[in-house]
């Protein structure tokens, strides 16, 4: 292959296709784009991918699979790592057990309340007062 003639929006002149390199041949280059990526990131988690893209003057949907791959995805517009980590394992875990502990004891607060109510319905009036004042 010999010179090529462009011309485009923001590319015009004469290009020697075989000088320039392939991307995927430059093996350390997506690295380092992903280290920069990671970088901007970290320091404003609101950023755009078209932001990225034009700082590192790559293409948005590079930003966009790079950004995957790493381990990050956009919720609420904030990038987040959505991998979970070995030390939040276990408190999601802990957390869920909290939770389902908490419910059972609500269950059991509203039977025991439900009782109450039916029991109460029984008896006489003075009597039900007492024991809708009482604590469980």
């Amino acid at each position: 292959m010999g010179a090529v003639q462009c011309s485009g929006n923001d590319i015009t002149g004469i290009f020697d296709v075989k000088a320039a390199p392939h991307p995927s041949s430059q093996g350390r280059l997506v690295v380092e784009n992903v280290d920069k990526i990671t970088k901007i990131i970290k320091v404003d988690r609101h950023v755009s991918t078209r932001s990225i893209a034009q700082e590192l003057t790559i293409d948005h949907k590079t930003v966009l699979s790079r950004l995957r791959k790493v381990g990050f995805k956009k919720q609420l517009n904030v990038w987040v790592s959505y991998q979970l980590r070995s030390i939040q394992s276990p408190k999601l875990a802990n957390m869920v057990i909290n939770n389902a502990k908490k419910a059972t004891k609500v269950a059991k607060l509203a039977a025991n309340l439900v009782v109450k109510y039916d029991a109460n319905l029984a008896l006489s009036p003075r009597f039900r007062q007492v024991l809708i004042e009482s604590p469980l």
